[in-house]
């Protein structure tokens, strides 16, 4: 995180990052990457080093089709087709399609601060670094690519995480970018 500000995110950007983490990678670890920033930003205000704080987040209008809008934001993300109709059952599969298109891509994506650029490698990376989650690694690392990353990012992204996470890992990331960018 500290080499995040050095290099010129904003305090926000990076509790941003930390929302979205939630979401991919669990609460407990989100909740401890909020206390390492929180942590900082108290030793950078005890120390009077003025830190960029940049663009604060945006509360989702009470009036929304939260839905509607997770929908269009998986069709704009993926490029896919996500206007199935909403699901009438109550059952675990039903509710796992409206809390991820109202919640994760609404109420988390609606957010600002961080661009659909940005939150599909931040995404990619978390599920790189996860492992044994190929379906969603590979969707997200379309998401990042279609939404403006490059293949030298991508590539970028899985050698970092191949030298902070794991040689598996890299690799595995590198055969996934490879497949989604058409690399030789």
């Amino acid at each position: 995180m500290e080499e995040g500000l050095e290099a010129g995110l904003s305090v926000n950007e990076i509790g941003e990052l930390c929302v979205q983490s939630y979401a991919y990678v669990g609460f407990p670890r989100s909740l401890l990457a909020e206390g390492v920033l929180t942590s900082i930003v108290k030793e950078a205000d005890e120390k009077g080093k003025e830190l960029e704080w940049g663009e604060k987040a945006k509360e989702v209008p009470s009036d929304l089709e939260k839905y509607e809008y997770g929908r269009e934001k998986i069709n704009s993300l993926f490029g896919r087709n996500a206007k199935q109709s909403r699901p009438v059952s109550t059952d675990y599969n039903s509710s796992t399609d409206i809390f991820l298109k109202e919640h994760l891509f609404t109420d988390i994506f609606y957010r600002g601060v961080l661009s659909d650029k940005e939150r599909e490698l931040s995404t990619a990376t978390m599920l790189a670094s996860l492992g044994n989650v190929n379906p969603m690694f590979t969707s997200h690392t379309q998401g990042a690519f279609k939404n403006g990353n490059s293949k030298e990012e991508l590539e970028e992204m899985a050698l970092i995480v191949g030298k902070l996470i794991g040689k598996k890992e890299g690799r595995n990331a590198e055969n996934i970018v490879k497949q989604v960018t058409g690399a030789k």
